[in-house]
């Protein structure tokens, strides 16, 4: 049975296409803290991608603080057997692209870094680098584990028995739903922005707790007809409600995924409101900060629960059996994979904080991704696996995502 296909148009007019899309002319427009705008067709300067990392990626927020997961005193060995390939040398010069990794048949076949001239001063092999979106399939990859360990009945599990989201529009809705995007927010918020009057007038989920968001939704409930809607609320919530159900456990949680299974080599971070928040207020985040390689061991840790069909290798199938099918690309363009360039088709589908985007393919194909250009892509079939990180997505997708995972 076909589980999950992707999206591919010939490879010679993808590229075409990719190379005259962009225009090299004056500077790409940035926020206040140089992140750079996804809408914007212009290439950013080399100048306004290092600061977009300083700003953007890395900057330490006062009211934000980061846990960390030391890592494992036996790191996964990763077998490199690295081929040069010049057209991801180009990308690496030009374009916002800082790390690519592709693993195929147990082996690092691809692994580039940028280089020196670039980004090189400010990224190593051990930095760690921030997932955004991508944080969000970690975060249902704990959920997975929550269940098999009992700490959460299953998908059907309701949020009613969490005393912070009483009385608004989330009490009772499923697990399911929520790591679906599809629960009925859409008149509260819209991907990270808040669309509701609060306190402070706060725009952005990321910036205050749990507590602080269901305060102003006091009295609010589901419409009777919902539909997706990408929220940067819900995988928050979720988040947070499995540190809810597995109370002193959350961090030995952690451990187990991060450090026992996918055997992490450098500190992991994951991140946390910290400005007057308490744990109870739910402060946590589905952001993390991971070296490039341990983002790697994470994705052929699924990849592993996947084959071997384990308790969260079932979990993983079921939220494909569930996902929301047959998306269009128009209002939920900007939320979804390749964003900026999306030739792959009309539709797409979306299940368990994951991109599973329909074409032309028998494979079972999961993406990760967020904001700036982070891609995780995982072939359950094949076993191969792209791990990318940029400052920018405007490198080639189509053909170092899309064609690479395909094989």
């Amino acid at each position: 049975m076909r589980l999950l296909v992707l999206i591919l148009m010939s490879t010679v007019t993808i590229a075409e296409a990719w190379s005259g899309n962009w225009n090299n002319g004056g500077k790409a427009k940035t926020n206040a803290n140089h992140c750079i705008d996804e809408t914007s067709r212009v290439k950013p300067t080399l100048g306004q991608l290092e600061m977009a990392f300083i700003g953007c990626f890395n900057r330490r927020f006062s009211y934000n603080g980061r846990l960390q997961i030391d890592p494992s005193s036996s790191p996964l060995k990763l077998v490199i057997n690295s081929i040069d390939d010049e057209y991801l040398t180009k990308q690496m010069q030009t374009t916002g692209l800082v790390s690519y990794l592709l693993y195929r048949k147990g082996e690092i076949k691809k692994d580039a870094i940028t280089p020196t001239d670039r980004l090189g001063g400010l990224i190593d092999h051990n930095t760690r680098l921030l997932s955004n979106s991508v944080g969000k399939s970690f975060t249902s990859y704990l959920l997975g584990h929550s269940i098999c360990r009992g700490y959460i009945g299953s998908l059907d599990q309701t949020f009613a028995d969490w005393p912070l989201l009483a009385n608004t529009l989330y009490e009772n809705e499923r697990l399911g739903d929520a790591i679906n995007m599809n629960v009925g927010d859409s008149k509260y918020f819209a991907s990270h922005r808040v669309l509701f009057k609060n306190k402070w007038n706060k725009k952005g989920v990321n910036h205050e707790p749990i507590r602080y968001w269901v305060e102003a939704l006091q009295g609010t409930s589901a419409p009777l007809f919902r539909s997706f809607n990408y929220s940067q609320f819900l995988s928050t919530a979720v988040m947070n409600y499995i540190a809810f159900k597995t109370g002193d456990g959350f961090e030995s949680l952690l451990r187990e995924v991060y450090v026992e299974k996918a055997k992490i080599e450098q500190p992991m971070e994951v991140g946390y409101v910290d400005r007057g928040a308490f744990p109870e207020d739910g402060r946590l985040s589905n952001l993390v900060w991971a070296s490039r390689y341990d983002y790697l061991r994470i994705a052929i840790a699924m990849l592993n629960d996947w084959q071997s069909n384990n308790c969260v290798g079932q979990y993983l199938k079921e939220i494909y059996q569930k996902r929301v099918k047959g998306l269009p690309p128009s209002k939920p363009m900007r939320h979804m994979i390749f964003r900026h360039h999306h030739r792959y088709g009309r539709n797409y589908d979306y299940g368990g904080f994951f991109h599973m985007i329909v074409s032309d393919t028998n494979d079972n194909v999961f993406i990760m991704h967020g904001y700036g250009g982070q891609v995780i892509a995982i072939n359950f079939d094949t076993g191969t696996i792209v791990v990318a990180n940029s400052v920018h997505e405007d490198w080639d997708t189509a053909r170092l995502v899309v064609d690479a995972v395909n094989q």
